[in-house]
């Protein structure tokens, strides 16, 4: 569920790796190449993208677009959040200094593993 919408109505993932790591975030220490890869575009950008209603699992698109180096530019950041080493080392640095942890009621609902 984690993909925007770009112009074009193509939808691609903004997270990636091992652990998911959101490309949309550009305060990620692990991945300078991330950087202003994609960027996200639309009246209401933050939105969630997968919400519970009514006991229901809900999925919403953001839209976005690729940042000043094009396809290029997110195809490099997809690259580097696909070296394990890297993704596990920034997935470390989130859960200590977010305390990341599991969405019980979103995984049963969504039927997630």
């Amino acid at each position: 569920t984690d993909k925007c919408q770009l112009p074009s109505g193509e939808y691609i993932s903004f997270s990636i790796g091992l652990w998911q790591i959101n490309m949309l975030d550009s305060t990620q220490p692990e991945f300078p190449e991330c950087k202003d890869a994609l960027i996200l575009t639309g009246k209401d950008p933050n939105r969630c993208v997968t919400r519970i209603k009514s006991g229901k699992c809900i999925v919403t698109y953001r839209s976005c677009k690729f940042g000043s180096n094009g396809q290029a530019g997110y195809n490099a950041c997809k690259t580097a959040l696909s070296d394990p080493v890297r993704n596990t080392k920034q997935a470390c640095t989130l859960f200590n200094k977010r305390q990341w942890g599991p969405w019980p009621h979103t995984k049963k609902v969504c039927a997630l593993p």
